[in-house]
């Protein structure tokens, strides 16, 4: 998830860049070009493919598309749509604040989670102390055994979960009813349906 928003405030950074070269009246090739030489990795042979593509004759929408993995689909269709009427400049620029409120919003949620967090591993800090006390077996080796069973086992199943949710996602039968069961979860699944409507 941190590498995906890690891509998203590289791309919007990029975008706005784009935005500005194209609205300079820098010809789309030389644009990509400029943008590219400041792009690491994946973003960088992304955008250096794309001008190689266009210099060939190729459509802008058409030369983005064979990077899918690096440009979202949201971003490709409004890209198509700018295609058809010219205005480069104004759509990446919208390109380029949707991805930042997308990060603002991660953040936001982000920073929300960390007091949820806190309180429920507090009580898994304090639980055992009791029991422990009871059978005379306080020790630190025992204290932080008891404190660490209850979490790896909530920390395995959100891994196997997450793992699940990036494997079959990409299944669009087996995402449906993925999707479906995390609606499902109390609060958590409203939390997503309503950020969902926002997007």
């Amino acid at each position: 998830l941190k590498s995906n928003m890690g891509k998203t405030a590289k791309l919007a950074v990029a975008y706005h860049n784009l935005s500005v070269t194209l609205d300079a009246g820098v010809e789309i090739m030389r644009a990509f070009d400029m943008v590219a030489q400041g792009q690491r990795g994946g973003l960088k042979k992304a955008f250096y493919g794309t001008k190689e593509s266009i210099s060939k004759g190729n459509g802008l929408s058409e030369s983005m598309k064979k990077y899918h993995r690096v440009f979202p689909e949201v971003d490709l269709m409004l890209i198509e749509e700018a295609e058809t009427s010219g205005k480069y400049p104004e759509c990446f620029l919208l390109l380029s604040k949707w991805h930042e409120f997308r990060l603002k919003i991660f953040r936001i949620i982000t920073s929300g989670m960390i007091l949820p967090l806190l309180i429920l591993h507090f009580p898994l800090l304090i639980l055992p102390v009791p029991r422990l006390v009871m059978s005379q077996n306080l020790t630190w080796i025992n204290y932080v055994w008891a404190v660490l069973r209850p979490l790896i086992a909530i920390y395995l199943i959100v891994f196997i979960f997450g793992f699940s949710y990036r494997f079959f996602k990409k299944l669009s039968f087996l995402k449906y009813i993925l999707d479906t069961f995390i609606l499902w979860i109390p609060l958590l699944g409203k939390a997503i349906w309503e950020l969902a409507i926002a997007r």
